[in-house]
């Protein structure tokens, strides 16, 4: 491959993030999965709260409410991915900016 395909092919993976991260996004902030995120904990919450709860049910509802929250934790790490993509392609656009006015000038100036 040559260096302007690698270039092409970090952008490509790296906008990929990007729109990855904004779905995500959009679906921690989509009010009805909000809504069945929190009914679930909420259920859980209200069960474990029962007395005389066996200690293997609480372990259950311990690892549901677990499965839960790394459910919603992954939708944010990919929201974290997708920001840090953003951040580096920023980055990759100003890099690619500064080599076209110094590659400029140095034709000027040749």
């Amino acid at each position: 491959m040559s260096a302007r395909e690698d270039a092409e092919a970090e952008v490509d993976r790296t906008e990929a993030l990007i729109r990855r991260g904004s779905e995500a996004k959009r679906l921690l902030n989509d009010a009805l999965l909000k809504e069945a995120f929190e009914s679930i904990q909420a259920e859980i919450v209200a069960k474990m709260d029962q007395p005389n709860l066996a200690i293997d049910a609480i372990e259950r509802l311990y690892l549901l409410r677990q499965a839960a929250n790394s459910f919603v934790g992954y939708f944010k790490r990919v929201v974290a991915d997708g920001d840090t993509a953003k951040a580096h392609l920023d980055d990759l656009v100003k890099a690619d900016e500064q080599h076209r006015k110094s590659r400029r000038r140095e034709r000027i100036y040749a």
